[in-house]
């Protein structure tokens, strides 16, 4: 004869386990009276370790058994260790990076002739714009800058300004600036000579010549470090 009070079948589906655990599995059965096996023995222990049971993990109620299944270290290292196509990610990134970076590498570099034909655009520009400044950023600021013409020689930056801001004061003696027959040769990584034919149109004469610039590649790009200048008679 049982020796405990029967309980209602109404109170036991109300009653819950006192005892809740976060990611556990609770599962009941109705496999009271059975012998420890080796693993409850086991999980009896993990649970003494780390909750204080006493019990042997199975808390026993009437006819009924609350098992409680904890996971192991292991059990929840393996449960966040990500999947095999999440590791994949990273190589894959470094491989759309590497694409890119080859997509970047394959565009044509700008060769040296170009950029000094640019600056002598830019020159022409500035010029007929009547911005003598801005006609002067195509030479080097230094104090090394040569200009020489008609068997005269200015040497440095600030002079050769001077000389054209003398000559070409205002915009009727600037007139329209020309240039043609610009052949650029390079003669080193950071140096490259430029001949062409100058012409200024004016409304009182067209005065033309011909020129050879020496540049050399600056930290602000292509510079005019010498200029010699003639006009023909």
């Amino acid at each position: 004869m049982n020796s405990h009070p029967a309980i209602p079948a109404n109170k036991l589906r109300n009653r819950r386990p006192e005892v809740a655990l976060d990611n556990d599995e609770i599962r009941m059965t109705n496999v009271e009276g059975r012998p420890k096996s080796e693993a409850q023995i086991k999980r009896q222990q993990i649970l003494s370790r780390r909750f204080g049971f006493r019990d042997s993990g199975f808390l026993r109620h009437s006819s009924f058994v609350i098992r409680i299944s904890v996971r192991t270290a292991a059990d929840r290292q393996s449960a966040t260790r990500p999947t095999a196509s999440w590791r994949y990610i990273p190589f894959a990134i470094l491989l759309l990076v590497c694409n890119g970076c080859a997509h970047v590498s394959s565009k044509p570099e700008v060769s040296a002739e170009q950029q000094v034909r640019a600056v002598l655009d830019a020159q022409v520009r500035a010029w007929n714009a009547g911005d003598l400044h801005g006609f002067m950023e195509g030479y080097a600021r230094s104090d090394r800058t040569r200009f020489q013409s008609g068997g005269d020689v200015s040497l440095g930056w600030q002079t050769v300004f001077d000389r054209y801001q003398k000559r070409y004061g205002d915009r009727a003696s600037m007139g329209v600036l020309n240039f043609s027959e610009v052949e650029v040769t390079a003669l080193a990584p950071d140096a490259a000579l430029a001949v062409g034919r100058w012409r200024l149109e004016r409304a009182q004469d067209a005065p033309s010549g011909l020129f050879t610039l020496l540049f050399r590649r600056k930290s602000a790009g292509w510079r005019i470090v010498h200029d010699h200048t003639s006009a023909a008679e």
